[in-house]
Order: structure tokens, then C-alpha cells, then sequence
């Protein structure tokens, strides 16, 4: 057993672009930023502060303040349809809110052996989404098998679906369990080193984990105690080698400003705490975080870190002292009786060969490569996309259907200009797998509305499995480049079962789409990404149902609802597949309408329901009519 790198380093397989240094002023002062929590007595956040209210320390002298902002982030108010909540829209967008939340929720199943504790670590993650607000994206990771994590999403069912993956780890005193530890520290490292990169949010790990039994005394200990009486020079060694990671991930967390707040699974402890409650408090109190531990209900304790975290203050001071590799101790305080102040307590400066290496000669990265490999979709150029699986006779591939909708300024004259769409698939490894590139020519009309709106259509076959796709598109004659990440699940068709494809809708009117053979004899007409529709649109769907294996086909029944904002059912129609028609290839193609003039302007889902008995299958699609 080894540690999986993180689903999130699959841009490090594209080349990622070199980060910008930090901003410096013109004297050569450079600007580090820190976000600050401050909560008052009751946990409550405290508004309202100016930079006349908080003082920064660095090793002891003050700083100068040079910027603040209050964010405060929005809160999820409680739909009036369950749907609207746990259904994701099946079109992604690079169109990212800046003043949500960045939540890595770390599972230790390295750590966590006992049953009966993964359970409650299960229910701690479960209710962790279920706290996450509009604007907040989380991932799942796991810190052995991590080929079982999440990247980062909004969507619930996805997240959920993670979590249930986790399996209890290897039994104390195995020999996978000697290594457990550092799987556990060295995971937390990694996310903060991925987080590092973004700037200007309230970036967090929440950690789920009974610990890691540290002995700080033996840490601490000079190399003449080793082999001290009851203790063996293995042990020791072992202690001493945790204390590097420890050292590592604190100085990475803060250098990222990545607060850590962790929760222990384990319950309450009758006596002497435990050394892993003393590490898990450490941990967090030293990157601005705070430890929920000794609790027989930790679920019970995880809207506090919300509330600790529904708003924040974005610090930047003027820092005097060059970069010498060396940790800074840094103290905030406000001026507010009764405030408690939630910060990281300092950061290790870069090294000076590290601002050297920027100085380098860089190597030269297409734009396709540079928009994907972002940490976060590239919004410059606003994108929409949605990934349509279907099943190919014959062959254990699916055909994915990629539409991509690309905005951009409006032409003043008929124009005819080159779009590049690149789409790359990564398996939960964060291994790149297939790729496909599409070249489109796409005329533009003046029009008169600002933006210009146009699909570039593509495909890419990929076996079964879980993927984060990476879609980029570059326009050379604007040397503009954008890209967004969408996950998409291929289904084994050719296994024993009932299985629909992709719901994939068409409308008329619809945007201008090249090229516009790209999917012919693959789907009746090309696929579109837009979910409003007007009530003049002739709004048209297409699917596949396919009997895998290589019993009997059966008949097989089938459901089409559409449920309206109040989860009212305003729309109903049934129809049934006869075996025979089963009998080439296993397949059925079936198109349906939506009847969208007989719905009244509102948000709406439309589901898909097949059944031939015994099995199931279904598919939702979210859409608005405007």
C-alpha cells in the first residue's frame, strides 16, 4: 500500500502554468495576505471591523496594515423542493463564485481501523456537505485509498457518493499500519500545497480523523536519549521521523494559509486524553483552525465550523523582512472585548532559491494546456459544457458527446474565426487518459447584444469508470483561452443490467454549433447546453436504453415525469419497450419531446425512469423555463 497522490494533481499532468510571485509594492515591500476569523463569545462572527481594529505581529513588531476586506460567505437557505438541492445541473460552468469556500474534507482511513468509528466518520462527512453553501465547492480524499476521492464540485450526490466509499483501514500493529501515520500527515501537506495557489478565498481542510499519537516530549528529545530505558531506538526514530512530517505539513498549511480544523470519529475518552486528541487540537490551533475531539456527537459539532467560517476578514500587511526560508510567529489581535481570534499563528518564508527559480527560463506551455491545468477552470473566456455518455454497440467504450458553449465579445462584421477545443479525461488517480482535440470554424453575425454565444461539438470514446474531464478552448484571433472541469460517469454497458445513456436535450432555435457534422450518425441532431428555454423553443430530448449481458431481453417500462419548483408534478407521459426491439445490438434509441410552451416560467426536473421488473434505471436534467 502506498499514498495515492490527490485526484486534484491531475494539472500537475498538464505542465500546470508557473504561479505569479506575490504583489509588491514599488519600494520592493511585499504584501503577505492572512484571513482572519473573529468570533465572539457565543462562536458568533464579529462585522464591522476596520484595519484601525486589528494589530499583526511578525516575530514580535507590528506591521503595517495595508488592506482589508470583509467576506461575508452566502448562507444555503432551505429549498421548497428537495430536487433543487440534491440534483446537480448536468452542464458545468467556469462561472465559479469567488466568496464561497475551498473545503478539502479529508477521510483518514489510514488511520481509522475501527468500524464502528468509520461509521461516525462517514456521518461527520455526510454532514459536512450538508452544510456547504451555494457558493462553496469541497473534494473527498482519502488518505490510503484515495483512488476512491472526489474532486472538487458542487455536487452533493457526488460528495455523498465518496464518502460512502470509505472502508475501514489496516489493524493496529500490521504492517501496513506502521506506515498509517505519515500517510495521514503527508496527505494534509499535499492539499495544502495544491490549496497554495489560490488567493482570496477562505480556503480550509477539515480533517476527519482519530489522530496521530505524536509523543511532542519524545519530538523533542536530543539524539544522545535515544534508546532511553522502555523505549527502543526504532520507536524513538519512528517519533522523530512523525515530527518532521508534523513540522512540514504545519509549515505548509500556513505558508498556504490553509486553515485546518479537525474531528475525531473516536468519542469520548474516560481518563488520560489520548496523545492523537492532543495532536488533532495542535494541528488546528497552529494554522488557524480549531479541533472538535472527545465528543460522542462530533456530527452534532460541524455547524460550528461553518458558523466560524460564514465570515472572514482578508488581511494584507507590508512585510519588511526579505525572504530567508526561516519561520515567522505571527499574533493578531482586535480591539473588540471578548473577541477570540482565529488565525494561523505563522508561516515558514519562501527560500531564496525558490525567487530565483522564477526567474528562470520558462518552458513554453500551449494555451489549451496552460487553461486546463489550472487548480480551478480558467474563467477568462466564460464556458459551459456538458459530457453525454453513450453506449456503442459492439464494444465496451462509450461514446461521450462533448458540447462546449464559448462566449465572447460580439463582431462588428461577419467574422469567421478558428476555435481549438481540447478535452482530456483523468481517472480518480489523477492519471490522464484520453484526450481529444477539435478544431471548428465558426462564422459570427453582427448582432446587437454585446456577447456572442456558439458550441463547438466534440466526442471522446472512454471506458467505464469515474473521470474528471478537462475541457479548453482557444480562440488564436483573441488569444483568449478558457476551460472548465466537468465529472462524468461511464457505465459499463456491456455488463448484466438495465442502463440508460445520457439524456441529451436539442432545441430550435438553438445557438450556432460547428462543427456540424461532428456527431453525425451518433445522435439525430446536435446536443445543446442551454437549460432556459422560452416558451416559443421547441425543446426535444434523446436517450438510450440498453439491456447489458446476455440473458433475454425483457420488456421494459418507461416513465417521464417533469416536476415543477414545489415538486409538483406538472408533466406525465409512459411508454413501453418491447423485448423484441432489443434483439440488435441491445439497444434502443429513444427520442422524446418537452413540452415547455405548456409550463409556466419557473425552475423544473425532468426525469427519465426504466424498468423492466426487476431493475431500474434513471436519469435527471434540470432546466429553467424563462
Amino acid at each position: 500500500m502506498r499514498l495515492v497522490g490527490l485526484v486534484l494533481s491531475a494539472v500537475l499532468c498538464l505542465a500546470a502554468a508557473p504561479q505569479a510571485p506575490p504583489p509588491q509594492f514599488k519600494t520592493g515591500i511585499e504584501v503577505r495576505r492572512l484571513d482572519v476569523v473573529v468570533l465572539d463569545q457565543n462562536g458568533r462572527p464579529v462585522h464591522g471591523l476596520t484595519a484601525a481594529d486589528f494589530t499583526v505581529l511578525e516575530d514580535g513588531r507590528p506591521q503595517k496594515i495595508s488592506t482589508l476586506d470583509e467576506i461575508i460567505v452566502p448562507q444555503a437557505a432551505p429549498p421548497p423542493a428537495a430536487w433543487m438541492r440534491d440534483v446537480a445541473p448536468d452542464v458545468g460552468t467556469n462561472d465559479i463564485p469567488t466568496d464561497g469556500r475551498l473545503i478539502v474534507i479529508v477521510l483518514d482511513d489510514a488511520m481509522t481501523s475501527d468500524p464502528r468509528e468509520t461509521d461516525t466518520a462517514r456521518e461527520i462527512a455526510g454532514e459536512i456537505v450538508d452544510n456547504l453553501g451555494p457558493a462553496d465547492l469541497a473534494s473527498i480524499v482519502f488518505t490510503l485509498e484515495n483512488h476512491k476521492s472526489q474532486d472538487f464540485t458542487a455536487d452533493r450526490s457526488r460528495l455523498q457518493a465518496a464518502i460512502d466509499r470509505m472502508r475501514p483501514g489496516p489493524l493496529p500493529g500490521s504492517a501496513a499500519s506502521q506506515l498509517a501515520s505519515r500517510y495521514s500527515m503527508q496527505t494534509i501537506k499535499k492539499a495544502a500545497e495544491y490549496l497554495r495557489a489560490i488567493e482570496g478565498r477562505r480556503k480550509s481542510i477539515i480533517y476527519v480523523s482519530v489522530g496521530v499519537p505524536i509523543d511532542w516530549n519524545d519530538i523533542s528529545s536530543p539524539i544522545a536519549n535515544l534508546g532511553a530505558e522502555g523505549v527502543t531506538v526504532n520507536a524513538k526514530e519512528n517519533m522523530r521521523s512523525l515530527g518532521s512530517d508534523l513540522h512540514d505539513t504545519l509549515g505548509e498549511s500556513q505558508l498556504s494559509n490553509v486553515a485546518v480544523y479537525a474531528v475525531s470519529p473516536r468519542g469520548l475518552t474516560v481518563g488520560m486524553e489520548p496523545l492523537e486528541n492532543e495532536f488533532l487540537r495542535a494541528l488546528s490551533a497552529n494554522t488557524g483552525g480549531f479541533a472538535i475531539v472527545n465528543t460522542n456527537t462530533p456530527e452534532a459539532q460541524v455547524p460550528s465550523i461553518f458558523t466560524a467560517t460564514s465570515a472572514y476578514y482578508l488581511i494584507g500587511y507590508e512585510v519588511q523582512k526579505p525572504d530567508d526560508g526561516r519561520f515567522r510567529r505571527l499574533e493578531i489581535k482586535v480591539d473588540r472585548p471578548g473577541a477570540v481570534v482565529h488565525a494561523r499563528r505563522g508561516y515558514v518564508a519562501p527560500r531564496p532559491d525558490r525567487r530565483a527559480a522564477a526567474d528562470e527560463p520558462e518552458r513554453e506551455i500551449s494555451p489549451l494546456a496552460t487553461a486546463m491545468a489550472g487548480f480551478l477552470p480558467k474563467g477568462d473566456v466564460p464556458m459551459r459544457a456538458v459530457a453525454l455518455p453513450f453506449a456503442i454497440a459492439g464494444k465496451q467504450e462509450a461514446r461521450v458527446a462533448i458540447v462546449a458553449r464559448v462566449q465572447q465579445p460580439a463582431v462588428p462584421k461577419r467574422t469567421t474565426q478558428q476555435v481549438e477545443l481540447l478535452t482530456a479525461a483523468f481517472d480518480p488517480d489523477g492519471k490522464a487518459g484520453s484526450r481529444h482535440r477539435q478544431t471548428a470554424r465558426v462564422t459570427m453575425l453582427p448582432s446587437g447584444t454585446s456577447q456572442a454565444e456558439y458550441e463547438v461539438l466534440s466526442m471522446i470514446d472512454l471506458k467505464p469508470g469515474r473521470y474528471n474531464l478537462r475541457i479548453s478552448a482557444h480562440n488564436p484571433a483573441l488569444e483568449r483561452s478558457g476551460s472548465v472541469f466537468h465529472d462524468v460517469d461511464v457505465p459499463d454497458f456491456r455488463k448484466n443490467g438495465l442502463w440508460l445513456s445520457a439524456a441529451a436535450l436539442m432545441v430550435t432555435p438553438g445557438l450556432m454549433a460547428a462543427p456540424r457534422n461532428a456527431l453525425d450518425g451518433f445522435l439525430p441532431s446536435p446536443p445543446t447546453t442551454l437549460r432556459e428555454f422560452a416558451g416559443d423553443d421547441e425543446v426535444t430530448g434523446f436517450l438510450q436504453i440498453v439491456q447489458g449481458g446476455k440473458s433475454q431481453p425483457r420488456k421494459v417500462d418507461l416513465q417521464i415525469r417533469i416536476v415543477d419548483g414545489n415538486d409538483t408534478v406538472v408533466h406525465q407521459a409512459a411508454d413501453t419497450i418491447e423485448s423484441a426491439l432489443f434483439s440488435t445490438g441491445r439497444i434502443v434509441e429513444y427520442p422524446f419531446s418537452v413540452p415547455i410552451a405548456h409550463l409556466v416560467e419557473g425552475s423544473y426536473l425532468l426525469s427519465i425512469e426504466a424498468t423492466d421488473g426487476e431493475r431500474s434505471a434513471r436519469r435527471d436534467v434540470r432546466f429553467t423555463r424563462k
